[in-house]
């Protein structure tokens, strides 16, 4: 086993080399067509034949007129500078309004009751005893009933 991989490492390199050049050796035509195509697209697009196109320019020809040239004095505003005063620091603290605490009285805490809770004993109470029980009898309802006899005419 370890010949052979003896052997691969040896022609290993030998066969990168040649699979390389080959695939180089391949791809030169891929090339020189993509160029030819280049060069061709160009001939074809190639110089147009030239034609003049007219081109109408306006010219400016003065012409002498016996009217003359007449000055009209204008007074016109010059600007003056101004003088602007130039930020300076205050040279001292300017006043802030400020909160400041003041002394307020609490009044003093009052001794005030606690309500507890107090006992209150048993008393005697005189009650009455509750009334004995006694028999009643229901008896029961008679209802008399007549008949009327009613003619019509």
């Amino acid at each position: 086993m370890q010949g052979i991989l003896d052997t691969l490492r040896k022609g290993g390199r030998e066969r990168t080399r040649t699979i390389l050049l080959l695939i180089i050796a391949a791809t030169i035509p891929c090339y020189c067509l993509g160029l030819v195509t280049l060069w061709g697209s160009r001939l074809m697009i190639g110089p147009k034949e030239v034609t003049a196109t007219p081109t109408m320019t306006v010219t400016f020809t003065p012409v002498l007129s016996p009217t003359p040239q007449t000055f009209t004095p204008t007074i016109t505003h010059t600007p003056t500078s101004t003088f602007t005063p130039t930020l300076t620091r205050t040279p001292f603290m300017t006043f802030t309004r400020t909160i400041t605490k003041t002394f307020t009285e609490v009044p003093p805490p009052t001794n005030t009751k606690i309500p507890t809770e107090t006992q209150v004993p048993p008393t005697l109470t005189n009650t009455m005893e509750p009334p004995t029980p006694t028999s009643t009898e229901i008896l029961p309802t008679v209802v008399n009933i007549t008949e009327t006899a009613t003619t019509e005419p």
